[in-house]
């Protein structure tokens, strides 16, 4: 199979679930401080429904390994965040 130049690779996207916090440093275990953030969407919602979805992701920066950061930013707490980025290796 040939590589074809800028393509990018089955598992380069990837997504992790991880728990709301205060605002600051939320763990994403895998991410990389070369990897680049898609997206940071906030579920909130009461047991297994989610009632509303808000994009975070101008708030969030990948700050170091396995650690994204929105300090100054929406605190999250009680609520899931669904963290997507492009993995780059």
């Amino acid at each position: 199979m040939a590589i074809i130049e800028g393509a990018i690779p089955r598992d380069a996207f990837t997504q992790a679930v991880v728990a709301g916090a205060a605002a600051g440093n939320v763990t994403v275990t895998g991410v990389k401080t070369r990897d680049q953030l898609v997206s940071v969407l906030r579920a909130v919602g009461g047991g297994v429904d989610v009632t509303d979805v808000t994009d975070l992701t101008a708030e969030f920066t990948i700050s170091a390994a396995n650690t994204v950061n929105n300090t100054g930013g929406t605190a999250t707490t009680g609520s899931k965040l669904i963290v997507t980025y492009l993995s780059t290796g």
